[in-house]
């Protein structure tokens, strides 16, 4: 019997781990749109369970934990081709680097030929990944049925620098289920047990903190508008390799009693609410959920112009965006948004029309759909 003429469509998404970032968000939201009568989705982390575990198992969605030693276990590798077959998987999608490399060996040494893989960043120029990495890549791409791109400018960079053919290559955005609204009551509980309860003007952002997300910089803005700000308060949520050296810097730089460091947190939607502003200054992106979350929830955004986020955003009418590493850029376009009231409500009203309109999980969930139809066709 061929996978056509089953009842569903055997679909097994492969990442590195199942915790908070962005793209385990996404694959969760991806997992939960697809329909159930098309699809059996089955999800397999290569790090094993995580935070986001809990959420595919309470909508029903089944779950292989690989729970690979490294990211060199062979071991590991054979029994996730083992389990294809067994399973006679019809379609496996890869996401992130190390999940992209053991399904899409897995699926070769398993038979299974459909095959893509999601790209979630275009790294600027001279901070691309190491180039043994690139070089994987490319050569996993010629095995690769479609390579999707989160963005034009991830696009761009696959085709300049990982040579991946055009005609491989579909863009297709993240997108985010939109959020609910929370009570005002629970939005400042929130706010009170991170400290920020009675401070004003509450700014945040939500990354992981590491180099890439240019989280320094901030730090450095909000060392000159505490001063036009006594009571400002910052909360940089996510975790990351970064955060006793951001911890130390916010320190050097007097901030101890304006920013908070509250690691990964699954009540993010809950705090973005709150916000007065959310900031997202990142030296390179693809294209970043908690910036999409934060339009979603109706605050206004400053971002830096880089591929995606300026994609989404069109500097002075759905936010601001500054060219990134540039401190005095960022001070004054945050110093502009909050002394501004008006221009920020207009900027966050245009920002949920834009998430509302173009980064629906529900359309791109079927263009994935598309994708799929196109690879078991050929």
């Amino acid at each position: 019997m061929t996978a056509l003429k089953r009842d569903r469509i055997v679909l097994l998404h492969v990442i590195d781990t199942l915790g908070l970032g962005g793209a385990e968000r996404f694959l969760v939201d991806l997992c939960l749109a697809l329909p159930a009568d098309r699809y059996q989705v089955i999800v397999s982390a290569v790090s094993g369970d995580g935070p986001r575990s809990g959420d595919l198992a309470q909508a029903g969605i089944e779950l292989f934990s690989l729970q690979a030693r490294s990211n060199w276990d062979v071991v590991a590798l054979f029994r996730l081709a083992r389990f294809m077959r067994r399973r006679r998987v019809d379609i496996v999608h890869t996401h992130l680097f190390v999940g992209g490399v053991f399904g899409r060996l897995a699926a070769a040494m398993a038979g299974v030929r459909a095959r893509l893989t999601t790209e979630q960043n275009a790294y600027a120029p001279g901070r691309h990944p190491p180039r043994w990495q690139m070089l994987a890549n490319a050569v996993l791409a010629r095995s690769t049925g479609r390579v999707v791109a989160v963005s034009e400018g991830t696009q761009e960079y696959l085709q300049r620098q990982e040579r991946v053919p055009g005609e491989k290559i579909r863009v297709l955005p993240n997108a985010i289920s939109w959020p609910e609204t929370s009570s005002a009551e629970r939005v400042t509980s929130v706010l009170e047990e991170l400290g920020a309860g009675d401070r004003t003007p509450i700014l945040g952002t939500v990354a992981r903190l590491t180099e890439q997300k240019g989280q320094r910089y901030l730090l450095q803005a909000l060392a000159d508008l505490r001063l036009r700000y006594p009571r400002l308060f910052c909360i940089f949520a996510g975790e990351g390799e970064s955060r006793s050296e951001l911890e130390s810097l916010s320190r050097r730089l007097g901030l101890e009693e304006h920013v908070t460091f509250c690691g990964a947190r699954r009540d993010v939607a809950i705090m973005l609410q709150g916000l007065d502003l959310f900031v997202l200054p990142s030296l390179f992106e693809g294209l970043p959920l908690a910036l999409l979350e934060a339009m979603a929830a109706g605050i206004p955004v400053v971002a830096t112009s880089v591929a995606g986020s300026s994609e989404v955003i069109e500097d002075g009418v759905n936010g601001r965006l500054v060219p990134p590493a540039d401190v005095p850029a960022l001070t004054e376009a945050i110093a502009d948004v909050l002394g501004n009231d008006e221009l920020g409500r207009a900027m966050a009203e245009k920002g949920q029309e834009t998430v509302a309109c173009r980064y629906s999980i529900g359309a791109v969930a079927e263009a994935y759909g598309c994708i799929y139809e196109e690879l078991l066709q050929e």
